[in-house]
């Protein structure tokens, strides 16, 4: 299965009664364009990012794509701004996580778990299990200088959580754009969502933005930014595959000369075949690379190059490209799965498994690369957050 649409196979585990046929044509449809303007429509094209190219008109349809998919897949009776956010077991939250445990070693299956404790592991690489949590009672509150979000669920589960402030970007022509500043517990807002702070559009937003304020409070898997996927260790990537790119015409040479001379029964076993005989052919570029101590996601990358098909190729390239490496980030999957079931309400979400808009196999988690250290682990919540005294309230 081509790997861009690895994620095709997981729409298809949601209850059938719960999804609507022009949704699954519409994920189709995003499924086999992955990429446009550089932005990816796999995922959720109107989660907030930084990137100029966002706010251009051609992006209209994007949005109107993922308006279709989300009405698709809820349904009619949808609960409007339900959001889930995804936190992990703390002090105040353990008995839905002591009977996810009950229930795992009893042999239930994700979906039961799911239907029964509203947990899911997540895919990092401690597996941790995630308790998806209401915000149908988070509040817009206006303020001395912008908002505040209330959110009594996280409160509740949270020690020493206290509201957070929604304020102007930090860019002024910042329109449909936002990030987390975890230094000062504030959401960073364009003015799109500053203008319209009491909207459906604002409310999956910011669910996208708490997600990310859980990731950091807990040491969760943290989102990104463009401009990091531009330093050497992501360009490595890129590099990988414009090297890949020298070898696919004798790669093609090679898997078709196996299957016409009939040395091979398939394709899949002609492109073994010739996968092998091109390490052979080359020992010392593509043989050295794949039989010394290059890290495994690069020789991954290049040999699923190698064998894929040619829009298999088209994926790949695109894949390592900036924006879609930010894309491939775990925390910003998650963030934007987060913000993708905003419409869900709690029965809707039981019976619905989460699933993360990119293969487990293609994500980036911070822990597995240099950077590990941008988890920000940061000290208690009292000395993290500013306290926001309630007079800002009104």
């Amino acid at each position: 299965m081509s790997k861009r649409l690895a994620y095709r196979k997981k729409i298809q585990t949601l209850p059938p009664a719960s999804v609507h046929p022009d949704a699954l044509e519409m994920m189709g449809l995003l499924a086999s364009k992955p990429m446009e303007l550089g932005l990816s429509l796999l995922g959720d094209p109107t989660s907030p990012m930084e990137v100029s190219a966002r706010d251009t008109p051609d992006m209209d349809r994007a949005y109107e794509a993922q308006d279709l998919l989300n009405n698709g897949i809820l349904g009619a009776g949808a609960g409007v701004g339900m959001a889930g956010i995804f936190l992990p077991e703390t002090k105040k939250n353990t008995k839905p996580f002591t009977q996810f445990r009950k229930l795992e070693r009893a042999g239930a299956t994700p979906e039961e778990l799911q239907r029964e404790t509203l947990i899911h592991r997540s895919p990092d690489n401690q597996r941790t299990p995630l308790l998806e949590v209401d915000d149908n009672q988070m509040e817009v509150h206006k303020a001395n200088r912008g908002y505040l979000v209330s959110h009594p669920a996280l409160e509740e589960a949270m020690p020493g959580y206290v509201p957070m402030r929604m304020a102007a970007h930090q860019n002024p022509n910042a329109y449909k754009a936002g990030y987390y500043n975890p230094n000062i517990h504030e959401i960073g807002a364009g003015t799109y969502f500053m203008d319209n702070a009491y909207s459906d559009d604002t409310r999956k937003f910011l669910s996208h933005e708490l997600q990310h304020a859980v990731q950091n409070l807990h040491g969760m898997e943290p989102g990104s930014n463009v401009q990091l996927h531009e330093e050497p260790y992501f360009r490595r990537e890129r590099v990988a595959i414009d090297f890949a790119k020298n070898y696919a015409a004798t790669m093609d040479t090679f898997t078709d000369n196996f299957l016409k001379s009939g040395q091979a029964p398939d394709r899949l076993e002609a492109k073994r075949m010739a996968f092998k005989a091109l390490t052979q052919s080359y020992p010392d570029s593509v043989g050295m690379l794949f039989n010394g101590n290059t890290p495994d996601r690069i020789k991954n990358l290049i040999f699923n190059y190698l064998v894929g098909e040619p829009d298999e190729r088209e994926y790949f390239k695109l894949m390592v490209q900036p924006q879609e490496q930010y894309m491939r980030v775990l925390g910003e999957s998650q963030a934007r799965l987060s913000e993708g079931r905003s419409l869900l309400d709690t029965n809707q979400r039981a019976v619905t498994m989460p699933f993360y808009d990119r293969p487990e196999e293609l994500m980036i988690r911070w822990e597995d690369t240099p950077y590990k250290n941008i988890k920000m682990h940061q000290p208690a919540f009292e000395r993290l957050i500013r306290k926001i005294p309630k007079s800002l309230l009104r």
